[in-house]
């Protein structure tokens, strides 16, 4: 595979001879379990020396926000000038609680604090044995377009059985309320090179970043709306307006995401995904004092 393999496009389903033609010596890179109570795929350690993360960022790390850094900062101990995320977060964490609860001059007993369950680098690297433990893992809609349009995983299931396309589709579309319709807008995204990530954090469905970004910010949240009423929210403009003035805050766009399908469709196959027509709406407050003519 390809380390950038993006603009991917959806194309028409694939059979054995097109594979045969167009994929002669192509094998998949990466291999992974899939998590069903977790709703993830755990990928495996192996010995293909490409990052998903720095491929895509695919994946996040068990034991870190986002890129897998733990072993680098807990026991490589890397260089001293390297500022990871997990850093920024601590120090951002620190300063917020030292503003909201300044040091009291009163005379009440002080607790003592020990630094008992903190451990030593040197006592992880003899614990761990100076391995990675970290997992890397990926939600579904990564993992279903690594397989899918990149030909690039394999999943298996607990017992080592090797899962097909079609099963894949069918166990994840069980397992995600409106899967198809919520797949088709990530291999939107994932096809104009952004990187889309869970937003339920910010209230949407969809946070897209820009890979190749050291500290990256997540620019738009997307908003998936369908013309199925059972899977569109139940919202007006005051339900637009929150989300509008949430996005706002921390300084991303809000996109509608307009997913158009076939309503007599079966979504049991992901061949379904030819129908889908995707456009995309941008949703900002008009201000008059921004925008008054000068």
């Amino acid at each position: 595979m390809d380390t950038k393999p993006l603009p991917v496009h959806l194309a028409s389903p694939r059979s054995w001879i097109s594979r045969l033609l167009f994929h002669p010596t192509r094998s998949p890179c990466w291999s992974g379990t899939l998590i069903e109570f977790g709703s993830c795929v755990w990928l495996r350690h192996s010995s293909c020396d490409i990052d998903p993360f720095e491929s895509g960022l695919f994946g996040k790390g068990s034991l870190s926000r986002a890129k897998p850094t733990w072993k680098s900062r807990t026991i490589d101990k890397g260089d001293k000038n390297t500022v990871f995320l997990e850093h920024i977060t601590t120090e951002r964490r620190k300063l917020k609680r030292s503003q909201e609860n300044p040091p009291s001059s009163s005379s009440s007993p002080s607790v003592s604090t020990t630094n008992d369950d903190v451990w030593s680098v040197e006592e992880i690297k003899d614990i761990t044995d100076s391995q990675d433990y970290e997992q890397v893992f990926l939600d579904f809609f990564e993992a279903f377009f690594l397989i899918y349009a990149l030909d690039s995983l394999i999943i298996y299931d607990p017992l080592d059985k090797p899962l097909s396309i079609d099963t894949c589709w069918t166990i994840f579309s069980n397992q995600t309320p409106s899967f198809a319709t919520r797949y088709a807008v990530y291999h939107y995204y994932r096809s104009l090179g952004w990187s889309p990530k869970q937003g339920t954090k910010f209230g949407v469905d969809f946070v897209l970043y820009r890979p190749g970004r050291k500290h990256h910010h997540g620019d738009f949240a997307v908003v998936i709306v369908t013309d199925h009423d059972n899977e569109n929210r139940n919202m007006d403009w005051k339900d637009l307006h929150r989300l509008n003035r949430v996005c706002t805050q921390v300084k991303k766009t809000l996109v509608l995401c307009y997913v158009i399908k076939p309503s007599s469709q079966p979504v049991d196959r992901p061949q379904c995904l030819e129908s889908y027509k995707v456009r995309e709406v941008i949703f900002k407050r008009w201000s008059p004092e921004r925008n008054r003519e000068k």
